[in-house]
């Protein structure tokens, strides 16, 4: 019994340590009145890698995760969207812009518009037309001993690359997780890490979605990734049954003679 309830316990500790480090957030940006006239969802991370003042540290890794807004992040600042902008009408024709601001000089930029047709994928009436993200290095809550207190933006501005598109009336949806570098000029480039997607840029309300194409090949996965792994775990638990029963056979001749 020892031995299933060690399994069991290693087993868990196996699947808990493959959750994402980043969660969902639900930004709202509201016009003049109040009202909410756009809805951006996501789970979003940004890797920056900068270098320290310690020369035996070098370079390091830094993860930013997109923090909800309006809420103190933990080290005392509250973020800010006051400087999105709504559509002026509910069609790809006007810009849909989030601006996430937070901690002390980080900003999170999402502009949604109309597509260019010379360079968009397929027939829509909006895209996501470029990805942003402002990071100040002179935030010792993030860049602890970084060696420049410069500000720099990582950005992709090709909607071809950053592949969010739909019709006038419709959301968009990715569950599936994308990632995409985020050059930056001058400065440490950026990889932006996002999932649970789902944006409502001009406020519809008919509830049509269109889905991303990794879901589909995401959900394609996921059944022969779970038979691999229930057969994968059920092998284990076969051969440490063999196991045991056969040390107690050997014991109970052993106790026989």
């Amino acid at each position: 019994m020892k031995v299933f309830a060690i399994l069991a316990a290693t087993l868990l500790t196996l699947c808990s340590a493959q959750h994402d480090p980043y969660n969902q957030v639900v930004y709202n940006v509201l016009d003049d009145s109040g009202q909410t006239c756009a809805t951006f969802t996501l789970a979003a991370q940004f890797t920056v890698t900068y270098q320290t003042n310690n020369p035996e540290t070098g370079a390091v890794n830094v993860e930013i995760n997109l923090p909800p807004i309006p809420n103190p992040s933990s080290n005392g600042t509250t973020g800010d969207l006051g400087s999105s902008e709504c559509p002026s009408n509910a069609t790809g024709e006007s810009m849909s812009v989030l601006r996430a601001t937070f901690s002390n000089g980080q900003m999170f930029t999402m502009v949604v518009g109309e597509p260019n047709a010379t360079v968009q994928v397929e027939p829509a009436n909006w895209e996501v037309t470029e990805i942003a993200f402002t990071y100040n290095l002179a935030d010792e809550y993030y860049f602890p001993d970084s060696n420049s207190t410069d500000s720099y933006t990582a950005l992709v501005s090709d909607p071809a690359t950053i592949g969010i598109q739909a019709s006038n009336g419709q959301l968009f949806q990715c569950n599936a997780q994308t990632t995409q570098e985020l050059p930056t000029e001058g400065g440490p480039q950026v990889e932006f890490k996002y999932k649970d997607l789902l944006l409502n840029p001009y406020n519809s309300t008919t509830g049509t979605t269109v889905p991303c194409a990794a879901d589909s090949t995401s959900s394609n996965k996921t059944v022969p990734i779970a038979v691999g792994v229930s057969l994968g775990a059920l092998l284990i638990l076969v051969v440490i049954a063999y196991l045991i029963g056969r040390r107690m056979r050997k014991g109970a001749g052993y106790q026989k003679v």
